[in-house]
């Protein structure tokens, strides 16, 4: 059994509709989230959108971790950590 602190969820936003749907979802699955733990994005190029808007939004509050760049699948795993 694996602990809270490592659990994950996993958003793929390129099944999402629009820009603002995108960063809502995965806003309200971070929220959602314990410290420690992460939620990992999936989309079809490199979210940095979505970077520049969890910065503004929740600054301080996460760490951001490239898996995968691409070319076809891009994914980020995004960690609540402590506040700052």
């Amino acid at each position: 059994m694996s602990s809270p602190a490592l659990a994950s969820r996993t958003v793929d936003i390129r099944t999402l509709e629009g820009c603002v749907n995108r960063k809502a979802c995965v806003l309200e699955t971070f929220d959602a989230l314990d410290q420690g733990e992460s939620v990992e994005v999936v989309n079809d190029h490199l979210p940095r959108g979505l970077l520049s808007h969890v910065q503004e939004q929740r600054p301080g509050r996460f760490e951001w971790t490239s898996i995968e760049e691409g070319p076809k699948v891009f994914r980020v795993r995004i960690t609540k950590s402590t506040p700052a």
